[in-house]
């Protein structure tokens, strides 16, 4: 429910044509709503066309050569955390490439022997493993390629022996795959560092690259309904609508005198008592036609406004004279409302000190000239008046007063001087 009195009043005189507005803004969300889900908008995209990845990796086994090997002679350890050089004395590697059928490929596999000192190469030596170039012919190209590691140890001590307390010996696998596909052309490098113990030797590392390539392409093509901005138009449909509903209804059952009222109360509290008025006070009434102008006529008389809930009644009282307000209008409705709806009670003369010895029932009627009764009138017979009722002296003289008696006596004394002779 809405409190405001202003709210309430701009509802009431305004319902109507806030809730055509409602109504038409239910419509238009509605409208915006099937034609959302019905015409989907389109949108522009680049699409990417002739996708093509090409991927190499290095890897590693060792066969198994000794009889007193933890393993069975002859078998092969593929891609094994570390092998035993006493097993296996020979590693054996292998560069593949996945690339799109008809790629020409170029391996190129080398060992890199190298000494280091705080991160700066001092000296180094790289030595081809091997070198070929393939076509790819069902999506791959391999190359093999071999190291004698107990040869490659020896080699290392002497390097340690010659750069002692100069650097650090530092062996790599190096791999390049230069690749054409027709289409596209690059070059991918892998590196996989090798440890070599007096006992046991291992490659480190992730020894794999890919590069991947397409084309792009703009094309206009149907957007997705926006399902968002459909559900948020019905959310605004409907809600225009039971507020279109609401206003229409409130305009109907509201009674804008008394919301107007409630404004005026609001707004000029500071100027308003609560009371209860005597109805026999003052004798001059005036009625105001809205609570503004009581308190407008308080603020110029120096009173205050007075309210009686009882006849919802505001009242401003001067000395004799009392200015009103009510929605119910005339102050003897205000006064007895009671007694004008079943037409009992208190006259509204009586309720002001007006007793009925003030105010007479019938009006005395003078007698006509020489004190005769006025005669019947045409159409009736003697005794009746001209609607043909009949004439009643007693009744006539009692409404005549002792005045009349007089008259009566007088003309019994005398005849009339104008009357006409016979």
């Amino acid at each position: 429910m809405i409190d405001n009195p202003r709210v309430r009043l701009a509802l009431a005189e305004h319902g109507r044509k806030i809730a055509v507005v409602l109504a038409i803004v239910a419509a238009v969300a509605l409208v915006l709503t099937v034609w959302t889900v019905a015409t989907p908008g389109t949108e522009t995209v680049r699409e990417r066309t002739d996708v093509q990845r090409v991927d190499a990796e290095l890897s590693h086994s060792a066969v198994i050569q000794a009889e007193d090997a933890p393993w069975e002679p002859e078998t092969e350890l593929q891609d094994h955390p570390a092998y035993l050089l006493n097993a296996s004395p020979r590693l054996d590697l292998a560069l593949e490439t996945d690339a799109p059928p008809g790629t020409t490929v170029v391996h190129d596999v080398r060992l890199e022997l190298r000494v280091v000192r705080e991160g700066a190469v001092v000296w180094e030596n790289v030595t081809p493993l091997a070198t070929e170039e393939r076509t790819v012919a069902n999506s791959s190209a391999l190359t093999h390629a071999g190291i004698d590691v107990e040869e490659h140890l020896a080699e290392r001590r002497q390097l340690q022996a010659e750069f002692q307390g100069v650097g650090t010996v530092e062996s790599r696998i190096l791999a390049d795959a230069r690749y054409d596909t027709g289409s596209y052309e690059g070059t991918l490098s892998t590196a996989a560092p090798l440890s070599v113990t007096g006992r046991a030797y291992w490659l480190s590392g992730d020894a794999s690259a890919s590069d991947a390539h397409s084309g792009t392409r703009t094309i206009s093509r149907e957007a997705p309904v926006d399902w968002s901005t459909v559900w948020g138009l019905v959310a605004v449909g409907l809600l225009a609508l039971v507020g279109a509903v609401g206003a229409a209804t409130y305009r109907v059952e509201a009674d804008i005198e008394f919301l107007r009222q409630e404004l005026h109360r609001q707004r000029f509290d500071d100027w308003i008592s609560d009371g209860s008025i005597p109805m026999g006070v003052g004798s001059e009434y005036i009625a105001l036609d809205s609570l503004k102008d009581a308190v407008d006529v308080a603020i110029d008389t120096n009173q205050r406004v007075v309210y009686d809930d009882r006849r919802d009644v505001f009242a401003v009282i001067s000395d004799e004279v009392v200015y009103y307000y009510s929605r119910d209008g005339d102050w003897n409705r205000i006064a007895w409302p009671q007694a004008e709806r079943e037409d009992t009670g208190p006259s509204f003369l009586d309720a002001f000190g007006m007793g009925d010895e003030d105010v007479p029932e019938v009006e005395a009627t003078p007698p006509a000239e020489g004190g005769v009764p006025p005669e019947p009138g045409p159409g009736g017979p003697p005794g009746t008046d001209e609607g043909g009722a009949e004439f009643e002296p007693d009744a006539f003289d009692d409404a005549a007063g002792p005045g009349a008696d007089a008259v009566d006596d007088a003309s019994d004394e005398e005849p009339f001087d104008d009357e006409p002779e016979e």
